[in-house]
């Protein structure tokens, strides 16, 4: 089953119910070696390579189907491109990429209450 590294609206539990008929829960994963940076002041997220920095993000296993809706929502300012061999991530279509790992690994508390904060911030979101 393909994986996804989500940094941004895709983590909303109502876009995931929408596009892919189902809310996920993931694993938390880190893009080692990029940045989230807003589009054109707006609040429009894409990742960007920059060393040392790092993007928190969550791993989900999604399937073929699921993948589709991802593309089609994404639309085409983004490109799905697969990071490290083993993850799909959105960039932004102008962007340079070269491959970065991701690092699975446990969030802390503090990291549990950001994200907890970032989805409650993103669902307020309207699409």
């Amino acid at each position: 089953m393909p994986k996804l590294f989500c940094y941004g609206t895709l983590n909303v539990h109502a876009i995931q119910r929408e596009l892919w008929g189902e809310a996920k829960d993931g694993v938390a994963g880190v893009l080692m070696d990029y940045e989230v940076k807003c589009w054109d002041s707006s609040a429009i997220l894409y990742v960007e390579k920059c060393m040392g920095e790092k993007v928190s993000g969550i791993i989900y296993d999604i399937t073929t189907d699921q993948i589709r809706q991802s593309d089609l929502y994404e639309g085409s300012e983004y490109e799905r491109v697969f990071i490290d061999g083993d993850f799909w991530v959105y960039v932004r279509k102008d962007t340079i990429i070269r491959p970065a790992p991701i690092i699975n690994k446990k969030l802390t508390k503090r990291e549990r209450k950001a994200l907890k904060r970032a989805r409650k911030e993103l669902s307020d979101v309207r699409i």
